[in-house]
């Protein structure tokens, strides 16, 4: 009998905790405002100055418009002056949640990112860079 008490006590606590999680994880998302200024452009307002090394980045977006197969790619500036995509998330069809885990051995550097929307193969537009620092002591 006290199994069958001790029981719902230990679902609901896991339940209450699943969504604590949920709410921390909302809550740790970082918000921009994006924009469609012009075709083939993108611009982002609000966008976080500075990542922590060694952590993850969470991005959350809501698209002005609704794009069917849509993708975004968040780049970063090589040195040797080409574009990697660092992470990249479908869009359903208006909101998107890109998550990217800052590499520790960035600490204490500068990089220049940049967010490019695509359909398909087809590019639908280009964001300006954006320079971020990463956090963190350097070793």
């Amino acid at each position: 009998m006290h199994s069958q008490i001790t029981r719902p006590r230990c679902v609901l606590a896991a339940t209450l905790a699943v969504l604590a999680a949920l709410v921390l994880a909302v809550a740790g998302a970082a918000r921009a405002g994006v924009a469609l200024p012009e075709p083939g452009a993108m611009a982002f307002s609000g966008l976080p100055s500075q990542l922590r090394a060694g952590h993850p980045f969470t991005l959350r977006e809501v698209m002005p418009l609704a794009v069917w197969h849509g993708r975004v790619r968040f780049q970063r500036h090589t040195p040797s002056g080409g574009w990697r995509t660092l992470a990249s998330a479908p869009i359903s069809p208006r909101v998107f949640w890109l998550h990217w885990f800052v590499p520790a051995r960035w600490a204490g550097t500068q990089i220049t990112v940049r967010f490019v929307l695509v359909s398909g193969s087809e590019l639908l537009a280009l964001s300006p860079a954006y320079a971020v620092d990463v956090a963190g002591a350097r070793r």
